[in-house]
């Protein structure tokens, strides 16, 4: 990975803007930052332990100029109706009471720092698959999947997967594929935080119709966690994100940080799901998760990469005078040329 360090003024729909901000613009990177190379990378989570760190973060910055009435940013990943808010929660987003967890401290040999307590995870029977209890998990918005311990343990049991006529595995990967031609099979996985179970849903994200996979066959989207033991035992990736409302508080001086999970609104479930309650309730909630409502929406100016690119004037369509007249796309940043040129007749 390579590149440079720029400054420029980062702005949130011409609402929160920070001026000469630090930030990297990456020229070269591994294949595997794929997702990061195409479609950047914003970084939310800060370091739970490091100071030096949080006072560097865009967020931190943003509160401390008086710009964020919380320490708190609201995430929505459903392609579907994607949206993130900062400095608040919208109650619009979001269906059930907030399930605050504390983040773990972590230790100087953990690659993952945002790191909290999961209760397991439940198959389609509604009983906790035997990886243990009490485990340690983290979200990751750059994973296609759902990394468990052991995938094979899973695949195994009817009670767990649901009744399904064929599945398919990969053993040096981990991959389950189910039969999908001439049915479209359910996917059966949920993560219990805190005593309130999140259901991930399977169409188009733990079940894959596209993808290689054997003919007939869709994959799924739950592999092995092969990572070194220094990783969770649970990697919660996309699946679990589009299939949740997520909320996050950030750490400050007196207050660590939180994740915070909800049901998005919208989405199908029931309202014996939606009114489920949290096991416990983290021990500093009064101080650090008390936040201000706002009183009012702001309306952000959000121009779109597309929007940027195209001109301001319209332009004739070549060889084609009927039609309607266009806009250009980058002719606005072409340098511009004068012409003095000279007719056949000399004038």
């Amino acid at each position: 990975m390579s590149g440079i360090e720029v400054n420029d003024t980062v702005s949130f729909g011409g609402l929160l803007n920070l001026p000469n901000e630090k930030f990297a613009l990456m020229e070269s990177m591994s294949p595997s930052f794929g997702l990061s190379l195409f479609n950047g990378h914003f970084g939310v989570m800060m370091s739970p332990v490091n100071t030096t760190e949080q006072s560097q973060h865009i967020l931190s910055q943003l509160l401390q100029s008086n710009q964020l009435l919380n320490p708190v940013v609201g995430m929505r990943f459903d392609p579907k109706n994607p949206k993130m808010t900062i400095g608040a929660l919208d109650p619009a987003d979001y269906e059930g009471e907030i399930n605050w967890v504390e983040m773990e401290t972590p230790v100087n040999s953990w690659d993952f720092p945002n790191v909290f307590k999961l209760d397991g995870i439940k198959g389609y029977n509604g009983s906790f698959l035997p990886w243990g209890n009490n485990l340690s998990a983290s979200v990751n918005s750059l994973f296609f999947a759902v990394a468990v311990p052991n995938t094979w343990q899973y695949m195994v049991e009817d009670g767990f997967t649901g009744p399904l006529e064929t599945i398919s595995y990969n053993p040096d990967v981990g991959v389950i594929s189910y039969q999908c031609n001439e049915t479209t099979p359910y996917v059966a996985l949920t993560a219990t935080i805190n005593g309130v179970d999140y259901r991930m849903d399977s169409p188009n994200n733990l079940l894959r119709p596209t993808g290689e996979s054997r003919v007939g066959f869709c994959n799924v989207g739950i592999t092995n966690r092969t990572q070194p033991v220094n990783i969770p035992d649970v990697d919660l990736g996309l699946p679990f994100l589009r299939s949740v409302y997520l909320a996050y508080r950030f750490p400050t001086a007196n207050c660590p940080g939180y994740y915070g999970f909800a049901f998005p609104s919208g989405a199908n479930r029931t309202q014996a799901e939606i009114s489920q309650t949290p096991t416990s309730t983290p021990a500093q909630s009064a101080q650090c998760l008390s936040l201000t409502k706002p009183t009012s929406t702001p309306t952000a100016t959000v121009v779109t990469t597309r929007q940027k690119l195209m001109s301001k004037q319209n332009y004739d369509v070549y060889m084609n005078p009927q039609a309607n007249q266009m806009p250009l796309v980058g002719v606005d940043e072409l340098p511009k040329a004068v012409w003095n040129t000279t007719d056949l007749n000399g004038q």
